[in-house]
C-alpha cells in the first residue's frame, strides 16, 4: 500500500495520533508494581531485550551552524497521518567563544534545529528558515543564516506532540532553558542573570509562541523529559535536580488538564556513588506504568585548572540502559543491586534481574561513532514493524574535540525487557496478582528458542489453585529456528470466555522462552470460529492433497512392485522344479 493510500485509510478510520504503548489491559511482564506476584513467581528472571544499531549514523553536524552538536539531546515523533511523518528536534551550538573544545550552554550561542523524514532512515535538514547565525570566531560556517534552525539561545529542549490538544495552534508542545545567562562583560566573568526556562507551544513545530518562564529548582542544562501522565492526568517533567555533587533525576509536574502551573521540583533518583550518576532520563508512558531511557554518566574526569577554566582531562562515558517507575517517585534500574538510586522502591521491582557483564540497553562500542555516549529519545512504535531508539552517538569524552552524530537502534515489538526462566530451571513459573479478566482471548508478545513454549493457567484469585474446567492451551515453537512471536493467541476464547468479567490469576509456565507482554483482547467469536474452520477446511485440503498423491503415485509403484515380485518367485520356481527329476530314470 503506497504512502498516501496508507495516510488516507488512517484518515478515514479516525486514527489521529495516538501515543504508543497505552493500549488498555496489557501488561509488561517485568511489572510487580500492577500485575505479577513476585513472590508466588518461581525460577525466573528479568532480562535487558536485544537491540540492533546502525553501523552508520543518519546524518552528522554537516551545517556550518552546527558547531557542535556535543550530546545533541534529540526529540523524534513519528505520525504515520502527518506529512512528513517523522519529525526530529536537536540542539546544537551554533558557536564557541570561550574554548572551540568546552562549549557551554552558560556562555555560548546555543540553537534548536528541526529535521524531518519520509521514513525514518533519510533525514531532510529544511533550509528555509531565517535566523541570524553571528559568525563568531569559532563559528565554522560558510554564512549567517542557520538553515534548519527554529529557535536561538534555547537548549535541552524536549519536543512532545499532545495527542489530547483540540487546538491545532498547539499540539506541539516544548519544555527546555528558554533563555541562557546574561554577562556584564565581554570575557563572560561576571554573570548578571541566571539561566530561565519553561515552555512553549507550535503549530508545526517549527514556529513557537506562546513563551512561559516557571521559576523551578532545577538545572536547565540538562536533557529534559516532557510526557503526558495519564493515570493524574496531568503534564509531567523528568529533569535533574540542584544537587551540587551528584546528577540527580527530578519530577516536576502541571496542573492537572492544563499545560501550565508547574510547581516545584522532587528529587526523585539520587545515585549511590559519584562514578554512576544519572545524566537524564527520556520517560514514556508504558502499559500502566512508566519505562525510562537512562543515561547514565561515570564522571571520569580529573580537574587540571580550578578555577573559571575548567580545564579538565577525562576518560568518561554516557551510558543508555533501562529503569521503570509505577509511580514517577521512586525508580528501580534494570541492573545490580548496589547501583538502585538512594530511593529505590521497597514494593515493586522485587523479581531477580539477569547476571550480565554490562547492563547497557544501547551497548557503546569501542572505535565507532558511539563509542562514548549515548543521549536517546523516546522511542517511537512503527505501524506493524519494528520499534525504534534514535539517539546521538558520541565519539570522545568531554571537553574534547569529540564528534556526535545521529543514529537509530531497532528491537522487536515490546522488547525492553521480558521475563525468562533462570540458569538451573527447566521449567519457570511467573504468576500474576488477580487480574480481572477484561477479554475472551489472551495473547501474548515472546521470543522462544526451538521446542520452548509457553504454557497458560488459569488459577484461582484466592487460593491460586488451577481451575478444573479449562482445556490445556500452549504457546508452541516447533521451528528448527528461533521463534518470535507478536500478539499470539495463547489462550483462546473456548477456555478465556466463561471467565470474561471475573478476577483470576494466571500462571505462566515458561521453557526457553522470554515473555515481554500479556494482554486480554475482545476478539470476534464468529471471527475465530470462521478463521478455525478455514484451518479445518485447509487441513483437511492437505490431507485429501496427500492422499490423491498416494493414490496418483504410490498405488501404482505398488502395483507394479507386486506384479514383479510374483513374477520372480515364478522363475525361482520353474528353475528348482526343473532341477528334479520326474519319473523314472531312463535306461
Amino acid at each position: 500500500m503506497s504512502s498516501f493510500f496508507l495516510v488516507a485509510s488512517l484518515a478515514v478510520c479516525g486514527w489521529g495520533y495516538r501515543l504508543p504503548f497505552v493500549t488498555k489491559d496489557k501488561y509488561a511482564a517485568f511489572d510487580d508494581a500492577l500485575a505479577i506476584d513476585a513472590d508466588q513467581s518461581v525460577g525466573v528472571e528479568v532480562a535487558i531485550g536485544q537491540v540492533s544499531v546502525n553501523e552508520s549514523p543518519l546524518f552528522n553536524a554537516d551545517r556550518g551552524w552546527e558547531f557542535r552538536l556535543e550530546a545533541g539531546y534529540p526529540s523524534v515523533v513519528y505520525d504515520p497521518a502527518d506529512t512528513p511523518p517523522f519529525k526530529m528536534w536537536y540542539n546544537s551550538f551554533v558557536s564557541c567563544m570561550w574554548r572551540p573544545q568546552i562549549c557551554s550552554p552558560d556562555r555560548d550561542a546555543t540553537a534548536l534545529l528541526y529535521a524531518h523524514s519520509e521514513d525514518g532512515i533519510i533525514w531532510n535538514k529544511p533550509s528555509n528558515f531565517h535566523f541570524t547565525v553571528l559568525k563568531e570566531e569559532h563559528h565554522i560556517g560558510g554564512g549567517s543564516r542557520g538553515g534548519n534552525v527554529v529557535r536561538m539561545h534555547v537548549f535541552g529542549i524536549s519536543v512532545f506532540k499532545d495527542p489530547h490538544e483540540t487546538n491545532k495552534s498547539r499540539q506541539f508542545k516544548a519544555f527546555g532553558m528558554l533563555q541562557q545567562p546574561v554577562f556584564e562583560d565581554a570575557d563572560q566573568l561576571h554573570q548578571l542573570t541566571n539561566a530561565s526556562g519553561g515552555t512553549m507551544v507550535s503549530a508545526d513545530g517549527i514556529t513557537w509562541s506562546e513563551d512561559t518562564i516557571w521559576p523551578l529548582n532545577i538545572r536547565w542544562d540538562t536533557h529534559h523529559s516532557l510526557f503526558w501522565d495519564e493515570a493524574r492526568q496531568t503534564f509531567a517533567v523528568i529533569t535533574r535536580g540542584l544537587s551540587p555533587n551528584r546528577r540527580t533525576l527530578a519530577l516536576v509536574r502541571s496542573e492537572p488538564g492544563k499545560f501550565s502551573g508547574f510547581g516545584l521540583a522532587e528529587v526523585v533518583a539520587t545515585p549511590q556513588r559519584p562514578d554512576d550518576q544519572m545524566h537524564s532520563a527520556q520517560v514514556f508512558p508504558y502499559y500502566g506504568i512508566y519505562l525510562s531511557i537512562l543515561t547514565t554518566y561515570d564522571a571520569n574526569c580529573t580537574e587540571l585548572a580550578p578555577g573559571q577554566s575548567r580545564v579538565r582531562r577525562c576518560q568518561d562515558h554516557a551510558r543508555c540502559e533501562l529503569a521503570w517507575s509505577a509511580d514517577l517517585r521512586t525508580w528501580k534500574r534494570f541492573t545490580t543491586d548496589d547501583r538502585q538510586p538512594l530511593e529505590v522502591p521497597l514494593t515493586f521491582g522485587r523479581l531477580p534481574m539477569e547476571k550480565r557483564d554490562s547492563y547497557e540497553f544501547i551497548p557503546l562500542e569501542k572505535g565507532t561513532y558511539h563509542s562514548n555516549g549515548c543521549f536517546a529519545a523516546s522511542p517511537v512504535q512503527l505501524l506493524g514493524q519494528q520499534l525504534r531508539v534514535y539517539f546521538m552517538g558520541v565519539d570522545a569524552p568531554h571537553f574534547q574535540n569529540r564528534r556526535t552524530a545521529f543514529s537509530v537502534a531497532e528491537l522487536r515489538p515490546d522488547g525492553f525487557v521480558g521475563v525468562r526462566p533462570r540458569a538451573g530451571h527447566y521449567i519457570s513459573r511467573l504468576v500474576t496478582k488477580p487480574l480481572h479478566i477484561s477479554g475472551n482471548t489472551l495473547v501474548i508478545t515472546a521470543d522462544l528458542a526451538t521446542k520452548g513454549f509457553i504454557r497458560v493457567q488459569l488459577l484461582d484469585s484466592q487460593t491460586s489453585v488451577a481451575l478444573q474446567r479449562q482445556s490445556p492451551e500452549q504457546v508452541l515453537c516447533a521451528d528448527k529456528n528461533p521463534c518470535t512471536f507478536t500478539s499470539q493467541v495463547a489462550l483462546s476464547w473456548r477456555t478465556l470466555a466463561a471467565w470474561e468479567g471475573k478476577s483470576l490469576r494466571l500462571a505462566f509456565e515458561l521453557k526457553n522462552a522470554t515473555l515481554y507482554t500479556f494482554a486480554f483482547e475482545r476478539r470476534d467469536i464468529e471471527h475465530e470460529e470462521h478463521l478455525a474452520w478455514q484451518f479445518a477446511t485447509s487441513g483437511w485440503q492437505v490431507a485429501r492433497s496427500l492422499l490423491l498423491f498416494i493414490a496418483v503415485t504410490c498405488l501404482p509403484t505398488w502395483y507394479l512392485w507386486k506384479r514383479c515380485r510374483r513374477q520372480l518367485n515364478r522363475s525361482r520356481q520353474q528353475d528348482i522344479h526343473g532341477s528334479i527329476p520326474i519319473g523314472k530314470p531312463a535306461e
